[in-house]
C-alpha cells in the first residue's frame, strides 16, 4: 500500500466561508463563571473540556458577532498574538461580504470577532473569571427567547462549548460597563 506524504494548507475561500458559517451557527452565549481559588498563572483550559468547570453565575448573548481582518487604516485596535501585540482591524458586518465569480470572497475575512458586554446586573458575585462561548443554548419553557440575560436556572442545557478563557477576574462595579472583546482562529 502506498504512503502519501503531503503538506497541505487551508485556502482563504475556505477560511472566510468557515468564518462566515460559524456567524451563522449564533446566536452565541457567553457563560460567566468563576472559581474561589485561583493560581498564577491561571489553570490552562485542555481541549477536552467540554463543560464549564465551576459554577455558572449567567449566561449572557454576545454583544457583537462579525468577521474581522488586519487593517493598518482600521477602525478597532485589538491586541493579537501570543505576545499580545495592538494592531488595527476592520470589523465586517456577514451581510456585506461578496462571493466573486472565481470563488474568493470579499473582503477577504480572517478572523472571527466575538464582543460581551458585561453590566453590574447581570450577575451578584463580586466577580467571574472564567468565560466559556457557547452556541445552542436551550432554555426552559418560561424564558423569553429574545432576552440578553439568562441565570442558570432558565438554561436547560449550555449547548456545545466552543471556547473556555481562565481570566483574571472581572470585577462587577456599579455603574460600570465591561466590554470583552475577542478574535478567534476559526480553525
Amino acid at each position: 500500500m502506498p504512503t502519501w506524504i503531503a503538506n497541505h494548507t487551508f485556502s482563504k475561500s475556505h477560511t472566510v466561508s468557515r468564518i462566515l458559517s460559524l456567524i451563522e451557527a449564533g446566536p452565541y452565549y457567553f457563560s460567566l463563571s468563576r472559581t474561589l481559588r485561583w493560581t498564577n498563572p491561571p489553570p490552562t483550559p485542555v481541549p477536552t473540556t467540554t463543560l464549564i468547570p465551576s459554577e455558572v453565575l449567567v449566561y449572557k448573548k454576545a454583544y457583537e458577532v462579525l468577521g474581522a481582518f488586519r487593517n493598518p487604516c482600521g477602525s478597532t485596535t485589538l491586541p493579537s498574538g501570543p505576545s499580545g501585540i495592538e494592531e488595527r482591524w476592520s470589523l465586517v458586518d456577514p451581510s456585506v461580504v461578496i462571493l466573486n465569480t472565481d470563488g474568493t470572497y470579499t473582503p477577504d475575512i480572517t478572523h472571527l470577532y466575538i464582543s460581551l458586554l458585561v453590566e453590574e446586573t447581570d450577575h451578584g458575585a463580586s466577580y467571574s473569571n472564567i468565560l466559556g462561548l457557547h452556541s445552542g443554548l436551550q432554555l426552559t419553557i418560561d424564558a423569553n427567547p429574545d432576552g440578553v440575560t439568562y441565570p442558570p436556572s432558565m438554561v436547560i442545557s449550555s449547548g456545545i462549548l466552543h471556547w473556555v478563557a481562565y481570566t483574571s477576574p472581572i470585577e462587577r462595579v456599579v455603574r460600570l460597563r465591561h466590554e470583552v472583546s475577542f478574535l478567534l482562529t476559526p480553525f
